[in-house]
């Protein structure tokens, strides 16, 4: 009888120690994601920054230099809005828009 509840004991404790340590990593994984998250949030950040003054710049002068930093500051920043990284037709049509816009006909 004895042996039982020491069966019983120990397999209580290991299961404790199972169900720790899979909460714990659990944990770990919902801190690297919210890492991750804040990341590409900076990382979104920046490059809508840097696109915003493109444009600025764009508008205050409208060149063929800046045109080109324009139209390349917002393909950075289309990409990494989308899954996979890549620019759609759409966001082409949104960025010549933008040009447009600030005088980057």
């Amino acid at each position: 009888m004895e042996m039982f509840i020491v069966e019983g004991i120990i397999t209580l404790v290991v299961g404790c120690l199972i169900i720790k340590s899979v909460i714990a990593n659990n944990k770990r994984s919902e801190e690297k994601k919210a890492e991750t998250r804040r990341e590409w949030e900076e990382n979104r950040n920046a490059l809508q920054t840097a696109y915003d003054t493109a444009l600025t710049a764009l508008k205050a002068e409208t060149s063929k230099e800046n045109k080109i930093n324009a139209l390349e500051a917002g393909r950075a920043y289309a990409a990494h809005c989308r899954k996979g990284g890549k620019v759609s037709i759409f966001d082409e049509a949104a960025l010549q828009n933008d040009l447009r816009a600030y005088g980057g006909d």
